[in-house]
């Protein structure tokens, strides 16, 4: 009997240290748990923190286009409130002119291939939207992410260069002078108005990517290369009482001004050429 009792007191102190053991074995995997998940939470809390201190608003879904989280410039755009996690998205995207956005999210999903538009709001706001698949770690897809970039500023600023554009195209269209816009490196013309057409009778291909120097008409102007190198230099150049012979052979005065200005960081050349009555 007191065999017996030895050998369980034996085993019961051997079952004892197993599980002392196993605890400390526990404790240790719950310490390193608790750090994995403290390691997670502070990525969030960087994730988060990083999105939200750009201008960039992002909008997470699910794979049924619900609404999973989005950061605090959303808000600004759509009104969302934490409570509208779950709800579909498309419900809630009414001011957004993008009719197409449901059609779409469920394209991306289909194709995995990103879709990037330009569209406005009711209060004639312009953003960049880019749809795109949301990639787990593992590499699953488990939804979309939408992203708005404010565009107004560019959109105003390209809506005023073209209103330039067409300003000028219109000045130059209907001036009373000749006017040739050269290629301030090459010499080449690139542009001339119908005043000009009109007045020494030529063709508009006669004067095209030809440098000025090569228009037999024009030679009294600019006879050579190394004449051009006046206009090339000076910003501002002026001729009176120069000879032209038109088409038909008549001959003209005139009088002839060349600006040199930037146009998108390159050098072209406006010359006037206006007759001398």
């Amino acid at each position: 009997i007191n065999e017996e009792l030895q050998s369980t007191n034996e085993e019961l102190t051997t079952s004892k240290e197993e599980m002392q053991s196993l605890n400390e074995e526990l404790q240790t995997v719950n310490a390193e748990l608790q750090s994995k998940i403290s390691d997670f939470v502070q990525t969030n809390d960087d994730m988060k923190n990083l999105l939200n201190s750009t201008e960039i608003a992002t909008l997470f879904l699910d794979k049924d286009l619900n609404i999973r989280r989005f950061t605090d410039q959303v808000t600004k755009l759509f009104k969302l409130r934490k409570t509208d996690i779950g709800r579909p998205f498309t419900d809630l995207a009414s001011d957004l002119q993008y009719p197409q956005i449901d059609n779409h999210a469920r394209q991306v999903l289909d194709s995995l291939v990103s879709i990037e538009t330009a569209i406005t709001t009711d209060d004639g706001r312009w953003y960049n939207v880019r749809i795109m698949p949301y990639r787990t770690l593992d590499d699953r897809i488990d939804g979309l992410v939408i992203t708005f970039t404010d565009i107004t500023h560019a959109k105003m600023a390209e809506t005023q260069v073209a209103i330039s554009e067409t300003r000028y195209r219109l000045l130059f269209e209907s001036a009373k002078d000749g006017i040739l816009i050269l290629n301030a490196d090459t010499g080449k013309i690139v542009d001339v108005n119908p005043f000009l057409i009109a007045l020494l009778g030529y063709s508009k291909e006669q004067f095209m990517e030809k440098s000025i120097w090569q228009i037999g008409f024009l030679k009294d102007i600019v006879a050579n290369k190394d004449k051009f190198l006046e206009l090339q230099q000076k910003e501002i150049v002026r001729y009176e009482n120069l000879p032209l012979e038109t088409a038909d052979g008549r001959k003209i005065n005139v009088e002839f001004v060349n600006n040199v200005y930037l146009v998108a960081h390159e050098k072209v050349i406006q010359c006037f050429i206006r007759e001398v009555i």
